[in-house]
């Protein structure tokens, strides 16, 4: 588990994702692709991207985030050209690697799909929401994608017969890279030894099956 390090476990989790590349299956098909297999490389994902853009009816290939969180989904490009944004010396120095060859390749075909290409989105600055509502609405094609964007996506109208999920294409190193991560119960060190007990029997009724089945059919009856 992500929560153990060195043997020991820090927290519990509550919902882990693992991050792919959503993309809509009914714009897949209209643009004369196979509604059934996501790009297997970056050069399918610039590909599809330029098939899937249609500026007449305000319809974009990809989404890629471009504001103060753009670095989340930009690290998954450069890992996918062989770069590590940030390293540790023995002594627990950080460095940063910006300027690598990796990470100049994913920033370069960031700036391809936006200035030569013309698939992103027209807005470099919208908020993930933003491009999530795009996604559900049928402007944009394809977007990074994890399980807990489900709720969002499906709130904006996104039908699940248009959803197609495919594992992150492979980039320049011929590797292939994603990244998981997710939420995690704390208990309080500093609480009282009652205040951590009963921290613990809500964390194991906030996770437990019942309660998440109760949680998510909340959830449908709101729509």
């Amino acid at each position: 588990s992500s929560a153990t390090v060195n043997g020991k476990v820090y927290g519990i989790p509550e919902y882990m994702y693992v991050l792919c590349l959503a993309y809509n299956k009914a714009l897949y098909k209209a643009a004369g692709l196979d509604p059934e297999k996501g790009p297997a490389t970056w050069d399918e994902l610039r590909e599809n991207a330029v098939k899937l853009t249609k500026p007449d009816k305000s319809q974009y290939g990809l989404a890629l985030i471009g504001n103060s969180t753009a670095d989340w989904w930009y690290q998954l490009f450069a890992w996918q050209a062989g770069a590590e944004l940030s390293s540790f010396d023995s002594k627990g120095k950080v460095s940063v690697n910006y300027t690598s060859a990796g990470a100049k390749k994913a920033l370069q075909f960031y700036q391809d799909l936006r200035f030569k290409y013309n698939v992103l989105q027209p807005d470099f600055s919208a908020t993930i929401n933003s491009l999530q509502q795009d996604f559900a609405t049928g402007k944009c094609a394809q977007i990074i994608y994890s399980s807990h964007f489900y709720e969002t996506m499906v709130g904006f109208g996104m039908k699940d017969e248009n959803l197609g999920l495919a594992t992150l294409p492979v980039g320049p190193s011929g590797k292939q890279v994603t990244a998981n991560g997710g939420a995690y119960w704390f208990i309080s060190s500093k609480g009282s030894a009652d205040q951590k007990r009963a921290a613990w029997e809500y964390i194991k009724f906030m996770t437990s099956k019942e309660a998440q089945i109760e949680y998510y059919e909340t959830l449908e009856a709101y729509g």
